[in-house]
């Protein structure tokens, strides 16, 4: 399975779907008026266009050009276009293609952790931030972090360090953060064992070969979770002094 299946299907299959990320996004802030910067919206842009909604204007950032005229697609279906726009944008190779203190918000949601603990980046996210960011995070707890631990030992202790470290380097730099990171979980429901297995060895694992015991142990640990996986997230809230 490739990325964009397992990222559609893993929205899909959510049965808490909206119900749990966007009202805990809000409760950060009030977005009534907000100008919002959303970093990898996805090919869905099913948070920017549900947040449109109460913001006055969300633009997205989007690495895939593909997902591009997607995303406005969905905006035009949901009568949001108007309050929605998208910008193709390599998040590794340039810097974001706006002028400092540009967008009221800037957010990102479920990023890749070598990303977003790049220093690098969390500059250019201050960068064009007038006073807010929000990371919402995959999570530290729920079934992922032991689904990985199964192949790398310690991954719920790697992801508290990852959180620890973007907090720390943002309150160095000068932006409160929240203390309150309203950590969640959502539920999924998968249609069987193929589906289950085919999402999170590409989320997961990014399709690699693994030894034969440990895709057992892989495979048999996905397999009890088709109805109830938990997915965790949790939200990193820094507001500019």
């Amino acid at each position: 399975m490739e990325f964009k299946e397992a990222y559609e299907t893993i929205v899909l299959r959510s049965v808490e779907k909206n119900t749990v990320e966007i009202p805990t996004i809000l409760s950060c802030l009030d977005f009534e008026n907000q100008e919002c910067l959303e970093l990898g919206a996805g090919p869905l842009g099913r948070i920017a266009i549900s947040i449109a909604g109460f913001a006055k204007h969300i633009t997205c950032l989007e690495r895939d050009p593909d997902n591009v005229s997607k995303i406005m697609g969905e905006a035009g279906y949901k009568n949001v276009e108007k309050k929605v726009s998208t910008l193709y944008y390599k998040f590794d190779k340039e810097k974001i293609p706006f002028p400092e203190a540009r967008f009221d918000v800037v957010y990102f949601t479920w990023p890749p952790h070598k990303t977003i603990t790049d220093p690098k980046f969390l500059d250019e996210m201050m960068r064009v931030s007038k006073k807010h960011i929000l990371i919402l995070m995959p999570g530290i707890k729920g079934d992922e972090a032991k689904l990985v631990s199964l192949v790398r030992k310690g991954e719920k202790e790697r992801r508290m360090q990852y959180r620890g470290r973007i907090t720390r380097f943002l309150t160095a730099k000068g932006w409160r953060v929240d203390d309150n990171y309203r950590e969640k979980t959502i539920r999924l429901e998968f249609a069987n064992e193929k589906e289950i297995q085919g999402v999170f060895n590409c989320l997961a694992f990014k399709n690699a070969s693994l030894p034969l015991k440990t895709r057992q142990k892989v495979d048999s640990f996905l397999n009890k979770r088709v109805k109830n996986f938990k997915d965790g997230f949790y939200i990193i809230h820094a507001v500019k002094i």
